[in-house]
């Protein structure tokens, strides 16, 4: 798909994978959690630690 992307004209978009996700939250949260919604998305939690 990222591949793909900067051939349309659709705008810009840059999908991460779940490895990505968890460094770039984890620059500024300590607890990251990713779970998978239906076939194709995914939700990623952050939280700061106390």
């Amino acid at each position: 798909m990222n591949a793909w992307m900067p051939h349309s004209r659709e705008g810009d978009v840059r999908i991460y994978s779940e490895a990505e996700m968890r460094r770039i939250l984890g620059t500024w949260f300590s607890d990251v959690s990713w779970r998978r919604v239906g076939s194709t998305a995914c939700v990623a939690v952050a939280r700061k630690g106390a």
